[in-house]
């Protein structure tokens, strides 16, 4: 044991929890600037340190092993600690940093992501100020192209022209509808539900164009040979306005599992059983290809060393069908 404690080092740590975070080799390579032999290699060296497999491999990408969730605990309070340390004994003091930070996120990342990161940060530095500016994913992408802003964290995108995107935490859209829902047509065929053509026989909700939500739910649909209506049957521009027209029964949403966590707990949403129809994503930091600085570039390390956790779904939740 003391044997192996001595070669668990910082940088095998780092790209651990790198490749546990975001599921991936490849994606992991991308964040640490390094080539996909060497964060395998690295995994490799940390599974032989230990002697136990950390990781399940599948085409999808990597799963951690019972052993592998373990140690990602507590590779978190181990990096927890080091920042503590870092600024314990810093001569420069943590908290005399003065500035503005300022952020652009879309809807769902500011809502239901950013909060979840912010107070760690100011309470290491409470002497910064900072701004988040709210738009959809194309409105918080054009403000970083247009250096009105230098960070954002955006959903839906792999990619956009001239900036650089860094997949953060990951995330899943799924089909929910209110569970004081008394229409007894809808009810009917909601309980009929068995593919994701099904869905487009109901009432759903959309976000507006430029959203991340909706680009990736209507790429899931084309992905499954189907085309959502020209007309759709409501449109609302917040994910708050969405959630609460599911609620109150006018139809079908998708919504983030980030965003309803409330909703689920309290038995006021459910979620959709449709077999086949997964639509998961990331949350991207997107910013200049030319790099960060200063203020910027303390919150994104910051941001990567404590990712914040989407909380387990409640029991209910899991287990819904579509018969209530």
């Amino acid at each position: 044991m003391y044997t192996a404690r001595l070669k668990i080092d910082a940088n095998l740590l780092s790209v651990f929890i790198a490749v546990a975070e975001v599921g991936r080799i490849s994606e992991a390579s991308k964040q640490l600037h390094l080539s996909q032999p060497a964060v395998t290699a690295q995994i490799r060296k940390l599974e032989q340190n230990l002697s136990t497999p950390l990781f399940v491999r599948s085409v999808r990408g990597v799963s951690l092993t019972a052993a592998g969730s373990k140690l990602l605990d507590y590779a978190h309070q181990m990096r927890r600690l080091m920042d503590e340390a870092m600024v314990a004994v810093s001569s420069r003091d943590a908290s005399s940093l003065v500035g503005t930070l300022a952020i652009a996120a879309s809807t769902t990342t500011s809502g239901h992501v950013l909060p979840r990161l912010l107070p760690s940060f100011r309470q290491l530095y409470p002497q910064v100020s900072i701004v988040v500016e709210v738009g959809n994913t194309d409105a918080a992408l054009e403000m970083v192209r247009k250096g009105s802003v230098p960070l954002g964290l955006v959903e839906g995108h792999r990619r956009a022209a001239g900036l650089h995107l860094e997949p953060y935490v990951k995330d899943e859209i799924v089909p929910v509808i209110g569970t004081a829902l008394t229409d007894r047509a809808l009810l009917a065929k909601v309980e009929k539900i068995r593919t994701a053509k099904d869905l487009l026989g109901l009432p759903l909700i959309w976000r507006e164009p430029g959203s991340g939500t909706r680009a990736v739910v209507e790429a899931a649909f084309n992905k499954a040979g189907l085309k959502r209506p020209a007309a759709p049957d409501l449109v609302l521009g917040t994910t708050q306005a969405i959630r609460t027209a599911a609620v109150y029964g006018l139809g079908v949403a998708f919504l983030s599992r980030w965003c309803m966590q409330s909703e689920l707990a309290l038995d006021k949403l459910r979620v959709l059983n449709v077999p086949g129809f997964t639509i998961e994503r990331s949350f991207y930091w997107v910013m200049p290809s030319g790099g960060l600085g200063g203020i910027t570039e303390q919150f994104l390390e910051h941001a990567r060393r404590f990712p914040p956790q989407l909380l387990p779904a409640p029991l209910n939740a899991r287990a819904a069908s579509n018969r209530g």
